[in-house]
């Protein structure tokens, strides 16, 4: 899954997924540390700050 972040105030990047998919801020972050998250196709951490026009990667977890 990948979409673009509308232009938005700075907001860590884990706050913002965690209100954008309705999941837990620990989900999202374990999903970034695993490589699983990029923005604009970067690995980023956690506190990496979105301002607008980035590109996110959600790439599907193998199970």
């Amino acid at each position: 899954m990948n979409f673009f972040v509308e232009e938005i105030s700075p907001r860590r990047l884990d706050v913002y997924l965690s209100e954008k998919l309705s999941a837990t801020r620990s989900h999202v972050q374990k999903l970034i540390a695993n490589g699983l998250i990029t923005v604009d196709g970067a690995n980023v951490k956690a506190s990496f700050k979105l301002t607008g026009g980035e590109e996110i990667f959600i790439a599907e977890a193998r199970q």
